[in-house]
């Protein structure tokens, strides 16, 4: 597994995990640029999808720092506007992948001037989480879009699905030729232990913010973002890690999939030029067949 694309002298996107108003609130914070960056490239996604997209990746990784150690959090957005459905797989260790379902889509700014990426993403729509660990039986959790604009949505799964209050804010922002020059984003969660009256301070707390990327722009690190979400509040940092785009395949999972069709299926998509081509959903890698390769597949 590597760092797909990655630039030469890049920062290293960072998450950090904390407490709060005495240990009540939980947090999680992350900077997530250069994964984000790596996938628009890898996926080749215009400004809108661009920030659809790489909300949906930041929101799963958010989502497996808060996970059960060694819990894979699968994070699917399907609304009915013209991005399709976006996935992003993830892991406690830093790891994320994932597809969308179409990359080429650039809408005008909403009313706000920013990316409109909730008509992109497009009301009806579910927001799914399967969470997955070991041989345990796969959690299933569904609910509504609100909005479509990922962060608002998760929030609302984590009121429904775990009925616990929380707060999320993830956020792109691209030049004007299209990289990604700032993304990332928080989750706060209320523990049963907050009073109604620091409940109040910490909404107040964030009704204030600006904007994840515009906070994230003036924090020179992940935790000045924090502590500017925060305002000043004392927290604590309990633990961190490096963030990565990485995709695990290989060639021999490619492989063992192609034989799984059979005999007849291979010689029918070798009959052609003599070749099967396959493509990674995750990080766009060809892995190639010749006939000579299948040879030994069926003795």
């Amino acid at each position: 597994m590597s760092n797909l694309h990655s630039k030469p002298n890049q920062v290293a996107d960072r998450l950090i995990k904390g407490l709060a108003f005495d240990g009540n609130v939980r947090i999680v914070a992350a900077r997530t640029t250069g994964l984000v960056e790596n996938a628009r490239r890898i996926h080749d996604t215009w400004p809108t999808a661009t920030a659809a997209f790489g909300r949906t990746l930041t929101g799963g990784l958010l989502m497996s720092a808060l996970a059960d150690e060694g819990e894979e959090i699968t994070l699917q957005i399907m609304g009915s506007g013209p991005i399709g459905r976006l996935m992003a797989i993830s892991t406690g260790t830093g790891k994320v992948k994932g597809t969308i379902g179409e990359p080429h889509v650039n809408l005008r700014l909403n009313q706000e001037g920013k990316l409109d990426v909730g008509g992109a993403v497009g009301l009806p729509g579910k927001l799914l989480v399967i969470k997955c660990q070991g041989e345990k039986a796969p959690y299933h959790g569904m609910v509504p879009l609100v909005s479509g604009e990922i962060g608002e949505d998760l929030a609302e799964y984590y009121y429904r699905s775990e009925q616990i209050p929380t707060a999320v804010g993830v956020g792109v922002k691209v030049n004007p030729g299209g990289e990604v020059v700032t993304a990332g984003g928080f989750i706060i969660q209320a523990l049963p232990g907050l009073s109604g009256e620091e409940l109040d301070r910490l909404t107040g707390l964030l009704s204030a913010l600006t904007g994840v990327t515009d906070e994230l722009t003036q924090a020179g690190s992940v935790e000045d973002f924090v502590s500017r979400i925060l305002a000043g509040e004392d927290w604590r940092k309990l633990a961190e890690s490096e963030l990565v785009y990485a995709c695990d395949c290989h060639r021999k999972r490619f492989e063992k999939a192609l034989i799984a069709l059979g005999k007849k299926e291979i010689e029918e998509l070798l009959s052609a030029t003599g070749r099967i081509e396959t493509v990674c959903q995750f990080c766009r890698q060809k892995h190639d067949f010749t006939r000579e390769d299948t040879k030994s597949w069926f003795k």
